[in-house]
């Protein structure tokens, strides 16, 4: 080949490696497999995601217990911070389980706590947190996720008792795309509090 080989895609000359492969020196890059069918939506073609379960757990209790506790000195909004710290008031904190606010939003999803705002870190224990708490209150075991919208629960029930020792190791987590569903497509938006609402009971 005549003259220096360049990337110009105005002078139409190939680049380096085109020549490289075109040699068989190097090997082209493989050519990705067709995704299958079944995992676009029929109706709109985007892509069907899962639906990521989310169980109640020991560290949920604590920071659903860490925000009652805050409430019962006078306090209606909690606001959760970075690592494992819940504030309140004029620089006053309570420490309790780490990535606390993924644990609040998922509190929400269970119908636990409710949220000041979207763009806000403010969050409460409401009456039926306070219900579970106490021990009066059964929730799901798990509840399964789409984009921040309840989809699916368990049909078990669980009390504040049973969820104590319930940790999520990293078994748990290695394990954890066995226990992810092919979500429907697309999700209707409200359905999901109220799948919740409906799984919620009290206790005798």
């Amino acid at each position: 080949m005549e003259g220096p080989v360049t990337d110009d895609w105005r002078t139409g000359s190939p680049s380096a490696r085109d020549v490289l492969i075109r040699l068989g020196l190097i090997k082209p890059d493989p050519t990705p497999e067709a995704e299958p069918a079944s995992q676009r939506c029929e109706a709109c073609g985007q892509k069907k995601r899962k639906q990521n379960p989310h169980r109640m757990c020991r560290s949920k209790w604590a920071v659903l217990h860490g925000m009652a506790s805050i409430q019962a000195k006078g306090h209606q909004w909690v606001k959760v911070t970075e690592g494992s710290t819940l504030s309140y008031g004029e620089g006053s904190c309570v420490l309790t389980a780490y990535r606390v606010g993924q644990h609040a939003a998922r509190l929400k999803w269970f119908g636990l706590v409710d949220h000041k705002g979207p763009r806000t870190a403010m969050y409460r224990a409401n009456e039926k947190g306070i219900l579970f708490l106490a021990g009066k209150l059964l929730v799901p075991e798990a509840i399964w996720c789409r984009d921040g919208v309840v989809e699916r629960v368990s049909d078990e029930l669980v009390s504040v008792s049973q969820v104590h020792g319930v940790v999520l190791d990293k078994a748990y987590w290695d394990s954890y795309g066995a226990y992810q569903v092919e979500a429907p497509f697309p999700a209707q938006a409200g359905d999901g509090q109220a799948a919740t609402d409906n799984e919620l009971r009290r206790t005798s």
